[in-house]
C-alpha cells in the first residue's frame, strides 16, 4: 500500500485498553505437553469458573479445575501467538452481564484485541477460513514504492474485522468497513486524514487486489498469501459444537459444548459459535 503517513515516526503507541486488559489479567495458556501436535498450536482444554465476586472468568488452561467446579463448558481448542489459517478466532469481550465470547473484536479494538483461542467454524460456514487468520500481503504503488507486511482477519458472516501488522507503523492505521462477500475482500484503510479503499479477490487461497487514495492520490496493486505456519492442525475428528446461551432477565451468558442446558430460563442460541474438540479420553 502507499500510505506514506503510516511510516512517520515519533507516534506512541495507543494503550491496549480495557478489552486487552481483561484478557491480560482474566485469561492465561498452558501448553498441553501430551498433545502430539507440536507448538505453536497445542490443544488446550476450555472452562469457566466464578469468581467470588460472582463473575465468570474464562481459562485457557492445561487442566481443569476440580470435579465439584460449576463448569460451564469444557472442550479443547487451539492457541497460537500467530493466527493460524484453517481456524477462526474467538475473542472475550467485556458485555452487558460480564465477558462473552465474540467471532469479531468490538468495533474500533480490532488492533488492540487478540483472540482468546481458535476452533473450526459452524459446519456450514468453510468459507470463514479462506479468510481468517494471518496473511503476508505485499504491495507496489504506482510510485514505484514496495511494501510488504502481515495481515490479521477474523469473518462473521459478510462481516470481517482485520488489522495490519501491529509490529510495524502500520499498527497506526485502521481497517473499517470490511465486507467478505463471495470470496471478494472492500474494506477501508485510514489513518489519521488519509484514506485509501482496498479490494482483492481470493483465489485458491491467495488475495489480489488493488487499492487507491481516495478521493484522490496514489493507488497501485497488492496480493497476500498464507506465511508458513509451523505445526499442524488438529483433525477435524469428532468436533462438537459450542454454544452460547442467554438469560435475559439479567443479560447472563454461558457457554456448552454440545447441548445441554445450563439451567432453569436459559435460551440457546440458534447457531453455534464454533466448534471445538471434544475432551481427550
Amino acid at each position: 500500500m502507499g500510505c506514506r503517513a503510516m511510516f512517520r515516526r515519533g507516534a506512541t503507541r495507543t494503550p491496549l485498553g480495557l478489552i486487552s486488559a481483561a484478557l491480560l489479567l482474566g485469561f492465561r495458556a498452558l501448553s498441553v505437553a501430551q498433545t502430539p501436535t507440536p507448538p505453536p498450536y497445542p490443544l488446550e482444554i476450555l472452562w469457566s469458573g466464578d469468581t467470588e465476586s460472582g463473575r465468570s472468568v474464562w481459562r485457557v488452561s492445561q487442566k481443569p479445575g476440580p470435579a465439584d467446579a460449576d463448569f460451564v463448558a469444557r472442550g479443547r481448542v487451539v492457541t497460537a501467538r500467530h493466527w493460524p489459517a484453517g481456524l477462526i478466532p474467538v475473542f472475550a469481550v467485556e458485555s452487558e452481564g460480564g465477558i462473552s465470547l465474540r467471532r469479531i473484536p468490538p468495533l474500533g479494538r480490532e488492533n488492540f484485541s487478540d483472540p482468546l483461542f481458535f476452533a473450526l467454524p459452524p459446519q456450514d460456514e468453510p468459507e470463514a477460513t479462506r479468510l481468517a487468520g494471518r496473511w503476508s500481503l505485499s504491495s507496489q504503488s504506482g510510485e514505484g514504492r514496495q511494501y510488504r507486511l502481515a495481515m490479521d482477519w477474523s469473518v462473521l458472516g459478510e462481516r470481517a474485522a482485520g488489522r495490519l501488522d501491529q509490529d510495524t507503523d502500520f499498527r497506526f492505521a485502521y481497517l473499517t468497513g470490511a465486507t467478505w462477500r463471495e470470496n471478494r475482500l472492500q474494506l477501508t484503510v485510514e489513518y489519521i486524514a488519509d484514506r485509501y479503499e482496498m479490494e482483492g479477490v481470493w483465489t485458491n487461497d491467495v488475495l489480489r487486489g488493488t487499492w487507491k487514495q481516495v478521493p484522490e492520490g496514489d493507488e497501485g496493486t497488492w496480493e497476500a498469501v498464507r506465511p508458513p505456519q509451523e505445526g499442524a492442525i488438529p483433525p477435524a475428528d469428532g468436533m462438537l459444537p459450542f454454544y452460547e446461551w442467554q438469560r435475559d432477565s439479567v443479560g447472563e451468558r454461558r457457554y456448552t459444548v454440545g447441548d445441554p442446558s445450563p439451567g432453569d430460563g436459559w435460551k440457546r442460541q440458534p447457531r453455534p459459535l464454533c466448534r471445538v474438540w471434544p475432551l481427550m479420553p
